[in-house]
């Protein structure tokens, strides 16, 4: 299980209400086909639990550039340390757990619990 949120940085994929209603509506089911479009793009380049690293490290890339950065997603290091212990990486799974846990105390109920997991998922890869 892993979750990726990629902010398309697209002013073509934006709505706003600020407009009213109407404009919403008119303007969503162009939009959603536009982002189902990129969705099923990026995602065809993912063919097993390797391609998944790589689109990580695309992502990481690419809102390295500007605006939110890769870790401003509590998901994406997160879930990235279980891909990674999946594959066996264990020192890269553990960076990019701690790169989440670091913001958190280590006593956090959280904290303990994902790092059990994560040390489970390592023993299990």
């Amino acid at each position: 299980m892993f979750d990726l949120a990629v902010d398309a940085r697209d002013r073509a994929l934006d709505v706003s209400l600020i407009r009213g209603e109407q404009v919403v509506v008119q303007k969503s089911a162009a939009i959603v086909d536009m982002a189902i479009a990129r969705a099923d793009e990026f995602w065809q380049r993912v063919n097993s639990v390797d391609d998944v690293v790589a689109a990580f490290e695309w992502l990481r890339g690419y809102l390295s550039t500007e605006g939110l950065s890769f870790y401003n997603y509590v998901q994406h290091p997160i879930a990235l340390a279980f891909v990674l212990a999946r594959l066996g990486d264990v020192v890269g799974a553990r960076r990019e757990l701690d790169r989440f846990l670091a913001r958190r105390l280590p006593e956090d109920p959280l904290s303990i619990r994902l790092g059990e997991l994560l040390a489970k998922a390592t023993c299990s890869a």
